[in-house]
């Protein structure tokens, strides 16, 4: 499993000076919008990302069929995307967070202190790995190339719920929730994103098992 996963880090990291140019750029940004919060969610996004640019390596190196040659299990592949998943994550959670407190000192913002860049953080983390838990399936049967355009279906469909929830809140006029339904919604949070993990998971194995290579 250590292999695999340092095998998808030394992919990534061929293109490390286009990743500090572009980190670099997100944060030169910030300062010209004069928001911190927002160059802390670009910096999850774009760690987030390179998931999809190690399953990119793989289909052009066609690794899969390879890795079944050696003493691999379909079962430990799709783990250790799910772990690099993970892992980019919370990498990209925890780079938000040194860099907010860091904007915070040398470029405050009035209203973005570091509580709410790492709220912001948290959102934007907890978002991403809601949609590539609904990816995974897909690019596993399908690859990533022709899982593309699903790409734009599964960030697409989380926003267009929120905005229907909100619509017919509007239109029916029900009360929004309150501060102790926010909290408790707030504490069953890990849960759900831990359970969707699971359930992509399980579907991910099953449908790695069937696919022909």
């Amino acid at each position: 499993m250590k292999g695999l996963l340092l095998k998808d880090f030394m992919n990534i990291m061929r293109n490390k000076k286009l990743l500090i140019l572009l980190l670099a750029f997100y944060v030169g940004l910030g300062f010209f919008m004069d928001s911190n919060v927002s160059v802390c969610g670009m910096t999850v996004f774009f760690l987030s990302y390179q998931l999809l640019t190690a399953f990119s390596f793989d289909e052009a190196g066609k690794w899969e069929r390879f890795a079944m040659t050696m003493p691999l299990s379909r079962r430990q592949l799709v783990s250790s995307k799910y772990i690099l998943m993970l892992l980019l994550i919370g990498l990209g959670f925890l780079l938000s967070c040194v860099m907010g407190g860091i904007l915070n000192v040398i470029h405050p913002v009035e209203g973005e202190g570091f509580r709410e860049i790492a709220v912001a953080a948290a959102g934007v983390s907890a978002a991403f790995l809601i949609l590539f838990s609904l990816m995974m399936p897909f690019i596993f049967r399908l690859g990533m190339e022709k899982a593309r355009l699903l790409l734009i279906i599964c960030f697409a469909l989380p926003a267009l719920g929120v905005y229907a929830v909100i619509s017919l809140a509007r239109k029916y006029s029900i009360p929004m929730p309150g501060e102790e339904d926010i909290r408790l919604l707030i504490s069953l949070v890990p849960v759900f994103l831990a359970g969707i993990t699971a359930v992509s998971w399980l579907i991910s194995v099953r449908v790695f098992r069937k696919k022909e290579l």
